[in-house]
């Protein structure tokens, strides 16, 4: 394993207001930078505390998905942020998140980053990788852990039980020409998550809406959406300004606020 290089880390970071970034911290193993992060004291309003890490014996991604990273080989990182003011719309947060973590791998020239509802980062039809968000209330206010997983170079062989719903993996090595450094591709979504974070603090998802459905993979296709206990069928009408899926079904147009993809087609 190689443990993430701090200084090279806060160097990609220096353009930041030095008063950004409350406290890094780079791990060569851990179990969830996302676990980690919740665990510690909130970082003041409007700044940001960072885990990083080589490895994670127990990522996470959704309803406590295992989320499979092989030592030096993926992005694993995380931030808290405190929020002044709790949002009223807290789950469209990882879409906003989505389009920053866009944003930072364009950055080092990763393009046709498209984002699959709620929280899938992908390329044509493989995923890239993914969002995980949390929240926690406590006396400090309302804090987010965010953490992202992102494929920088596969294994030639994945030993890993891939159900049949899930999309083929696919990593940043095949969309660039020259592989970023795991430091580099996390200073870009440090700063553009911060960005967004502050921006989603002042004005929740609306501003965001317009740029998310210009990326949105899913808009067109025929779905099975899994929501609480009910699988939901229907072709993709794109998403609402709440951040809410929506569904065109023989029953009308159905708002899905929480859920997870079951399967989906390609556009008709």
């Amino acid at each position: 394993m190689t443990t993430p290089d701090e200084a090279a880390l806060r160097e990609w970071l220096a353009g930041l207001d030095p008063s950004a970034i409350e406290q890094v911290e780079v791990f060569d193993s851990i179990g969830s930078t996302n676990t980690y992060l919740r665990k510690q004291a909130a970082p003041s309003p409007g700044t940001l505390r960072v885990a990083l890490a080589d490895h994670q014996t127990a990522g996470r991604g959704r309803h406590e998905n295992r989320w499979i990273s092989a030592p030096g080989r993926s992005l694993c990182l995380s931030v808290a942020y405190t929020f002044r003011e709790a949002p009223a719309n807290l789950p469209a947060l990882t879409l906003a998140l989505g389009i920053g973590a866009v944003d930072a791998l364009a950055e080092v020239g990763a393009e046709g980053v498209r984002l699959k509802w709620p929280n899938d980062l992908v390329v044509a039809d493989a995923k890239l990788g993914g969002i995980l968000t949390e929240t926690k209330v406590g006396k400090a206010g309302t804090v987010v852990v965010a953490g992202i997983g992102i494929n920088l170079r596969l294994p030639d062989r994945i030993e890993a039980d891939i159900d049949a719903s899930s999309l083929r993996p696919v990593d940043v090595a095949s969309l660039v020409d020259e592989l970023p450094t795991r430091e580099e591709l996390a200073a870009h979504v440090i700063e553009h998550w911060r960005a967004a974070l502050m921006h989603y603090d002042e004005n929740g998802f609306p501003p965001f809406l317009r740029r998310y459905r210009t990326l949105d993979w899913l808009r067109g296709r025929r779905v099975e959406v899994r929501s609480g206990e009910s699988v939901i069928a229907g072709v993709v009408e794109g998403v609402d300004s709440d951040g809410a899926l929506q569904l065109g079904t023989p029953a009308g147009r159905q708002s899905v606020v929480s859920g997870s993809i079951v399967s989906a087609e390609a556009p008709r």
